[in-house]
Formats: structure tokens, sequence, C-alpha cells
């Protein structure tokens, strides 16, 4: 096009701007202002009728743009005249007046990483990495050209589009957060979010109704024609295979001329349920009314009667009286007749749960007699089971993070033994160390920890045949493996063995200092158990166990005038003979918060010192401490910030293959400036005979 021949259609107030700037290109311009260039005026992409028009215009049903700053823009229509820049007294020499043009008037760019999605009848400008966050292939989206624009239509629901794409949004696109809140979400929501694969399958509900059959033989490519469907001052949009499966819809649209049907008896809120029946052949919500409507226009369906249970429900902890004897019977009858040598190994593993006579309640000592236990031969395993009220969030107040590994201040186990009339400590642990023993001697941490983490689950209770909501925590106390505990052999010795849990103040496991009274539901012990048939004339002979005394020890950080570390100090003196130690270095935020599960790699290096002599034992650095020492001696590399050593042999077993005593021992740790405290956590070997 020349130049030379364009006329411009420009508002009164830019003619004077317009003119100066063309003159100074010596360029003759003819105005042609007329009242009709000076109003503005608005494309409207399809014909309606003026009733049509003033219900359904771009002004009442605005293009929606999508971005990521988590604000919806309006997409305004903009002047080019108005954004011309204007530069006076500028001389030009040997111009190319195209390219003269083309800078001073901004032609408006088609941006080709947004495109125009018709979501049902509503526009939404979206970037093409949101459709790929959606999953949504574009390719294979119906177009649409209308006056030179190209849009594409996507037959879904755009209420649920654009609540969907308001989540998005609020979740920064990080879709793991679609399954911690997906019980606050709507069965079709959920829905529309696996369609979009936002969810997994498997959180997809089963839907409450579902679409009988298609009437007779629909061709899709044949029927992609898109139908205007409008209820009382709402527009819906569809395909026309879609209104297809449905006989009402069949006879509308033979009779019909247009591509528009006007709909008065029909609540445009049902409509859209049933619109999405049509769609995907399943509906999540149902009522008498949906289902009275689906009747009148002639759909097919079937209710299912079967709704998700979307919690899960746990029995309450009694005491049981187990009894194997009678499987313990016929199993010995049969290693009698057949291997008459193997009956002094005759058991059954069973669980068995050991419940307490003490006041539940939070800051207390709650005792659990384990002879309780005296059907059974021996414990192997032993883990507390812990339920605790949900707090309702009305209440302003919440319970900590890692809420499983602070209900409890410390476990022990100690005996009485009438023959030297003292009571015997046995064993005990702490949190912290409920936290790290399954890292250290499990190859399969972080499933006790999800184990253990049943705060954030939907839980009911049953009791009484009623539910109740509650949380409950089952952490793993004691791992005995190759030295089980002989409850049987203690209680034929009038040995009294107790367990003591000390639970924790209510003021500890709140966030931000708040507290609320509430109360311990309940807690238990389970255990898994080694039965033998008593019965059996086993001789019971005394034998040495070896058990494992931990010691507990937060080690403040001294800060130094060294510009590069710190040092931490402690004397080993009375932790007997050693079988491993392991520590964790904090700092001062995360010690002040009392995290769990939060560990810095602030190691430089450990020294064994000989106090005596004065000189180190050995000197090891974080590497080899979180990787070569664990490697060899536990099998696997240990979490960063986690550091060990031991001086047996084989440290997964309870058995004395060599260890360190501590007597005239210290430890000293060359730190980051960044320590304030480092959790020292060392094993010291504990035998008992029996």
């Amino acid at each position: 096009m020349d130049l030379m021949d364009m006329s411009i259609k420009v508002s009164p107030n830019d003619v004077d701007k317009i003119k100066q700037l063309l003159s100074q290109m010596n360029i003759q311009i003819e105005s042609n202002l007329s009242s009709e260039s000076q109003s503005d005026t608005q494309q409207i992409e399809v014909e309606l009728s003026d009733d049509e028009i003033d219900l359904l215009s771009d002004e009442s049903e605005p293009v929606i743009t999508v971005q990521q700053n988590n604000v919806l823009q309006m997409k305004p229509s903009e002047n080019i005249i108005n954004s011309l820049s204007y530069q006076p007294n500028v001389s030009h020499h040997n111009y190319d007046l195209s390219q003269m043009y083309s800078q001073q008037v901004a032609t408006p760019q088609i941006d080709d990483e947004k495109i125009t999605l018709n979501v049902g009848g509503k526009k939404f400008n979206i970037k093409k990495d949101w459709l790929e966050h959606l999953n949504i292939n574009c390719s294979k989206l119906h177009k649409i050209n209308s006056s030179g624009k190209v849009a594409y239509f996507m037959d879904r629901d755009p209420y649920y589009f654009s609540k969907i794409i308001e989540l998005v949004k609020l979740n920064e696109m990080d879709n793991s957060e679609f399954q911690k809140n997906v019980s606050e979400y709507s069965e079709q929501l959920i829905s529309e979010l696996c369609f979009y694969k936002l969810l997994d399958n498997k959180y997809r509900p089963n839907p409450r109704l579902k679409l009988k059959r298609v009437v007779g033989f629909v061709d899709n490519s044949q029927h992609n024609n898109i139908v205007k469907i409008i209820i009382h001052n709402q527009m819906f949009e569809t395909f026309e295979s879609t209104l297809l499966k449905g006989t009402f819809f069949i006879d509308k649209l033979r009779t019909n001329k247009s591509n528009k049907l006007q709909l008065t008896h029909t609540d445009p809120k049902i409509f859209r349920h049933i619109l999405n029946l049509l769609r995907s052949g399943n509906l999540y919500v149902h009522s008498n009314t949906i289902m009275e409507t689906l009747n009148e226009y002639g759909i097919e369906y079937d209710v299912i009667v079967e709704k998700k249970i979307d919690y899960d429900i746990v029995p309450c902890h009694h005491k049981y009286n187990v009894n194997v004897d009678q499987a313990l019977i016929a199993t010995s009858q049969y290693i009698k007749s057949r291997y008459p040598d193997m009956m002094n190994n005759i058991f059954v593993d069973t669980n068995n749960i050991i419940t307490t006579e003490s006041e539940m309640k939070f800051d207390s000592n709650i005792i659990f007699n384990l002879n309780d236990g005296e059907k059974q031969n021996a414990i192997n395993d032993m883990y507390i089971c812990v339920d605790i009220p949900v707090i309702n969030p009305t209440d302003g107040i919440e319970y900590i993070d890692f809420l499983e590994y602070r209900l409890i201040e410390s476990v022990s186990i100690y005996f009485f033994d009438p023959r030297t009339s003292k009571t015997v400590f046995l064993m005990s642990t702490i949190p912290d160390y409920l936290y790290i023993y399954p890292v250290l001697y499990t190859e399969n941490a972080t499933d006790y920890h999800r184990t253990a983490n049943s705060v954030t689950k939907k839980l009911k209770l049953i009791y009484n045949d009623t539910l109740i909501d509650i949380h409950r925590v089952t952490l793993p106390l004691f791992l005995f493996e190759s030295s089980h505990l002989p409850i049987k052999k203690m209680v034929n010795n009038g040995i009294l063995t107790q367990l003591i849990v000390k639970t924790a103040s209510p003021k500890k496991i709140f966030k931000h200092n708040k507290l609320k009274n509430i109360s311990l539901l309940n807690i238990s012990l389970l255990t898994n158990c080694e039965n033998r048939l008593h019965e059996m004339n086993v001789p019971e002979k005394s034998l040495f166990y070896m058990y494992e005394r931990l010691h507990a020890v937060n080690i403040q950080v001294q800060h130094t005038k060294n510009p590069i570390y710190d040092i931490g100090i402690i004397s080993l003196e009375g932790m007997g003979m050693i079988k491993d130690l392991v520590f964790t270095i904090i700092t001062k935020e995360n010690n002040i918060q009392n995290t769990v599960n939060i560990f810095s790699e602030n190691l430089i290096e450990m020294e064994i010192i000989c106090v005596s002599a004065n000189s180190p034992y050995c000197v090891l650095d974080a590497t080899m401490m979180n990787n070569y020492i664990p490697l060899k001696k536990l099998g696997h590399s240990l979490p960063e910030g986690i550091y060990y050593t031991s001086f047996s042999q084989d440290p997964r077993t309870h058995a004395f293959l060599g260890g360190m005593h501590g007597k005239d021992l210290l430890l000293r740790f060359k730190v980051k400036k960044s320590s304030e405290v480092i959790r020292l956590y060392v094993n010291e070997y504990h035998d008992v005979i029996f």
C-alpha cells in the first residue's frame, strides 16, 4: 500500500499533532473528520439481535487474560494515534517513508505466545505455557476463524475452568498443593482437575449419575457445529454432537435453522449440570431437579448409589485376650510326627495390644505393665499409638509441624528384680532419636516416617458405634531384632517390667505459643510377639542379653575468635562401652523452633581425643561420617547433615562386636560459624542376664 494514498481517522484532539508531524515530512493531508469518526467503535465477533447484543456483548462478557501475576486483567483496545511520540524541531534527511511511519505508528503485534480459548462460551486470552500446564493440546481443539481472528473452542464447563485457573495461580503452578487440599474440593471440581491432569486419576470420585447410552449413531466429525444456547440472560456453547445425546435436542436442532437455541423453561444452574453430563458422560452432583430435567430432555442415565468415603475409619484400641494355643497345638502335632528334632523351635508371631491403667493426660507419666503379655514368649518389636483430637479451624490455633515426634518427651523401660530387690534401667529413647533411628538402621526410613505421619490424614475413630474425628500417631519405639525382650522368662522369674511414657506438655505442641486445653484420647502399645506352646516343657536357662542404652546430649557450640570455625567439646566419661554415635548440627533459628528434621551441613571435622595423652585418637571429616563410614557399617549413606561413626564391626546387630570405652576420651567438634547446638546420641552396650 502506498503511504501517500492512506487516510487516517483520528480524534479532534489529535488533529493538530498529526498535521504538525506530517508537515515536517512534507506530506499533504486531507482532513476528513466527521462525527462518525469521532465516536469509538467496537467490533462484535458474532452477529446477534439487539437483545442479544445487550446481553452478550464484549462489555458484559469480556475476554479474560490469563497471566502469571495472579491478577485477572481486561484486555483494553489501544488508541494507536494517542500513543504517537511527538518530537518537534527534528530534521530528517534521506529517510525511508515506510520505515519512518512504522517507527511513528506502533502497529499492534499479535502475541504468538497467547491464544484466544473459548471454553463453553466464555473466552480466555491464555498463554501457551498455561495450555501445556493444563495438558491442553491446541492442535486437537476446534478452530474458529472470524473476521481474520483465530480462536479455539473447548467443550468444557467455563465455571470450573475459571475456578481451576484461580487455583493454579494460588498454588503458583505447584500441582502437589492440589493433593494436599483435595479434601476441600467438591467431587465435580476434583473430576475436572483430573481431566486437566492436575490430579492423579486415583483421586477421581465415583460419579453420582452416568449417561446410559448415546441416542443413535453420532458422528462427531459431521456434527462439530457450535451451538449457542441462551437461557434467561445466560449463554452456553457446546458442540451439536453433544446435544444429540438427548431426544429433546435432536428434535430442536432438526427444526431449528440456526445455531442458536432459546430455552425459557430451564434453570441455567441446572442446565450447566445437564451439559456436563452430556459432555463427559458422568456427573458428580445430583438432585431430584437435575433428574427431572434429564427426564424432560429425554436423556437416559443411571443413578450410582455408591458414595466414596473420603476418610479412614480406625478401631479403638482395647485390651484383647490373645490365645494362639490351638494353632500352636496343631503345628506341634504336625512337626512332632515329621521333624521331632525341631520341637524346641515351634513358635508363631502375633501382634498384641497393651493398654494402661494410668490416667491418660498430657504432661504426665503413663505406665504400661509389660507383664500383661505373659502369654507371649518374647517381644520382638514395640510401637506406641497415640490418639489426639482434631482442632477446629475456627479456633485459630493449630498443632506444630512434625507433631508426631513431639507428643512424647521420653520412653523408658525399667524392671524390678526380686533377686536383688533393685529397680534396673533397661533402655530409653527420645523423639529426636525416634526420627533418626530408622534413617540409621533400616533401608526404608521414608516408609517409617510416612507411617508415623498420620496427622495430615482424615481419620475417624469408631467408638460405641459413633465416629469421632481424631489424629492417630504410631511410632516405632524399639526394634529389638536379634535381641528380643524375654517376657515369659521374666514373668516366671518374678521380674516386673514396666514401660513409662512421659507425655509432652500442651504448651509444646501448638504453634505460636498458643495454648488449648485438649484431652489425650487414648494411648496404647502395639507389640510384635513370639508365641510358644505353654504346655511344652522347654528348659529356660539363664541367658545373656545385649541391649543398648541411649545417651542424648545437647552440646552448646562455643564461639571463638577464629574467623572460620567454632568448636564444641564433650567428655565421654561415664558413657561406658560405646557401640556407635551419631550427631546433627542445628542453627540458632532451627534450635529455637525445635525442629526435628532440619539439619545443617556445618561439620568441618570431629576429633576423638585421649585426655591423658593429650593427643587425638582419630580425626574424621564430614565426608567420612556422612558417606564412607555409614556405607561400610550400615550399608547406605546418610541424608545430608547427619554424621555417624561406629566402633562395632556390625552395629546393626544387638551383639558385642567391638566397641570403645568412654573413659579418658572426649569429642571436639569444629563447625561452621552459623552453628548453635550439636545434638549428640551415643549408644552404650548394656548387658542383662535373664
